[in-house]
């Protein structure tokens, strides 16, 4: 009776293992396989559904310690090793109790290669010809910097928070934020998914990408008045992110483009720049491009009429050295208060 029952058991231990060794054997061909022909080929059932709701991520993909929770609570465990266009991970199989039931299957991706797309596909074929569940692709999700201030990569579903780069699963959601040094400014995203300057930037991963915050050094320019007379003066920096639009400082980007532009009050004239190293002579609007903190001064003065008149026979004219007054041989000149004039009577 004794040698019956462990003959019974022997054959059902046997079972269980051949059991074990086809599963590897599945999940090793299903890695050679194209990815899309292995995909194809799963059917969608609730089945299925429940199989591969028994994939457990990683929360720290790259890292063998991984594996090895997975072989400390595993009965058999096998490594699947990486192609050319697969990842690499563990496949554990658990025997089910009862000789009959179908063994169970759970993947753990790790070891995905950075900078590439690395799809994880593992197997399990149940005794009754259920379905096969896979797991999802990996791919890797990087922030980069141009110029002086910090970016970070958050895939909560693996755990990867405030990293420079994350391995995460294609659809997960991924969140990169930036901060700017001191002194600089977040200048917008290029390179990836993110675009213009929304911080922190959030889409769903579909591929292996570097998203690079652009910083750029910031600078104060500043303008103001002087002068017998009076008026106003203004700038503008033509980039939305400086939001700077006729005022009269600006905390502006190296190389942003910077418009200044003066208007003298009545019974004034604008008479010059002064202070800055962009802005000379009487131009306005004086237009240039941004390269330190610089202060602008817009020099006006009060101006009056002299004219020239005659009692009798003869002429008189008279003429201002001042060229802005543009009067020469003239009888009236609308002259700034403190030009030299000259009258010649004929």
């Amino acid at each position: 009776m004794k040698h019956r029952q462990g003959t019974v058991m022997r054959k059902r231990y046997f079972v269980v293992a051949v059991s074990a060794a086809a599963a590897a054997l599945i999940a090793l061909v299903a890695l050679v396989s194209p990815a899309s022909s292995v995909l194809s080929s799963a059917p969608s059932s609730p089945a299925l559904a429940a199989v591969a709701g028994s994939v457990e991520p990683a929360t720290e993909l790259g890292q063998p310690a991984a594996a090895k929770r997975l072989v400390r609570h595993s009965s058999t465990s096998h490594r699947f090793a990486r192609s050319t266009n697969r990842g690499a991970g563990i496949l554990r199989t658990i025997a089910a109790s009862r000789p009959h039931a179908s063994p169970r299957a759970k993947v753990t991706p790790f070891g995905a290669g950075i900078g590439t797309s690395s799809p994880l596909a593992a197997a399990i074929a149940p005794a009754d010809g259920g379905p096969i569940a896979h797991a999802a692709s990996v791919v890797t999700i990087t922030a980069a910097t141009s110029g002086s201030g910090s970016a970070s990569v958050t895939d909560n579903h693996v755990g990867c928070s405030g990293r420079t780069s994350c391995n995460v699963f294609t659809g997960d959601s991924i969140s990169i934020s930036e901060s700017p040094s001191s002194g600089n400014r977040f200048n917008g995203w290029s390179g990836g998914t993110c675009s213009g300057t929304s911080s922190p930037c959030t889409f769903s991963a579909t591929k292996t990408e570097t998203d690079t915050a652009n910083f750029v050094s910031t600078a104060t320019v500043a303008v103001n008045t002087s002068g017998s007379g009076s008026g106003t003066v203004s700038l503008t920096d033509s980039s939305p992110l400086a939001n700077c639009k006729n005022v009269t400082s600006c905390l502006t980007g190296i190389g942003d483009s910077v418009t200044l532009t003066v208007t003298p009050a009545s019974g004034s004239r604008f008479t010059g720049w002064s202070g800055g190293s962009h802005c000379s002579g009487t131009t306005s609007p004086c237009t240039f491009t941004t390269t330190g903190a610089e202060t602008y001064t817009a020099n006006f003065a009060k101006t009056v009429t002299v004219t020239a008149a005659t009692s009798g026979s003869g002429t008189a004219t008279l003429s201002d050295s001042d060229s802005l007054a543009g009067c020469t041989n003239v009888t009236s000149c609308l002259a700034d208060v403190g030009d030299k004039i000259t009258i010649n009577a004929t």
